[in-house]
């Protein structure tokens, strides 16, 4: 996943340590011009575009594909199976992955004490895949993430384990064969601590099973975060991990 640091929210050290996130940034003003969204968002046509292509080529092979057998099989096209033979519905699946990473910012605010690395992350996710005989699937997921390391400085950052991010999930499941997967995620990131801040993470991910559902993953992402004073925080990312794939029988 994608979001371990991405607030960058500024927090005053305080009695018991470093604050909730609520205060103000470290600079005493307004923050800089590019450090808002529209000077951000102008930036971000390199690291988002690529992944929105690429979450996009999925749907797109499954729709030449299907173009493919309704010009082999007569009638296809007209809701007429031609005498072929229909495609088995696959049951549901359970995913699963279990990783950690790594994160870099694609735009540094220094009002904030940021550095280039955001710090390093520990991530699981769970999702559930519809049945269906379409080489493309479909499902719902969730997402829980949280920082193993610390960020900022001591007056304005982020302890270790103190960064908590939830993350509801659309998951689109490719599957070519037995042994390998791809996924695309479009998530719905929620940082809960220290502070309660909105954001949005596209990401791509691939699996070779080693067994017939166990084998390693690697995902690249990148997210965007809405922080104090109107400023926006992007996140590229990269994760590998443990990818588990169970098939739901009935």
């Amino acid at each position: 996943m994608g979001l371990r640091d991405r607030l960058g929210n500024g927090t005053e050290s305080g009695a018991n340590g470093k604050g909730n996130g609520a205060s103000p940034p470290l600079l005493d003003r307004p923050p800089r011009l590019h450090y808002r969204p529209a000077a951000v968002i102008a930036r971000l046509a390199f690291p988002f575009a690529p992944l929105l292509l690429l979450l996009s080529a999925p749907a797109l092979a499954q729709e030449m594909a299907q173009a493919t057998d309704d010009e082999l099989v007569p009638g296809a096209a007209f809701g007429d199976d031609g005498g072929g033979v229909e495609t088995p519905s696959e049951p549901p699946r359970v995913v699963v992955e279990v990783g950690g990473g790594l994160s870099l910012r694609i735009v540094q605010n220094i009002d904030y004490a940021q550095e280039r690395a955001a710090p390093g992350f520990v991530d699981v996710f769970g999702a559930f895949v519809f049945g269906t005989g379409s080489v493309l699937r479909h499902g719902v997921g969730l997402s829980m993430s949280l920082n193993v390391s610390g960020d900022g400085s001591v007056d304005v950052g982020v302890d270790p384990g103190q960064q908590f991010v939830l993350g509801p999930a659309y998951l689109a499941y490719l599957r070519f064969d037995p042994d390998l997967v791809l996924t695309g995620k479009v998530l719905a990131l929620f940082a809960v601590t220290p502070g309660l801040a909105p954001g949005v993470e596209l990401a791509l991910g691939g699996s070779y099973l080693v067994t017939a559902g166990l084998g390693p993953y690697v995902e690249l992402s990148t997210s965007l975060y809405l922080g104090e004073a109107n400023t926006v925080h992007p996140i590229a990312s990269a994760e590998i991990g443990l990818f588990v794939d169970y098939e739901v029988l009935p």
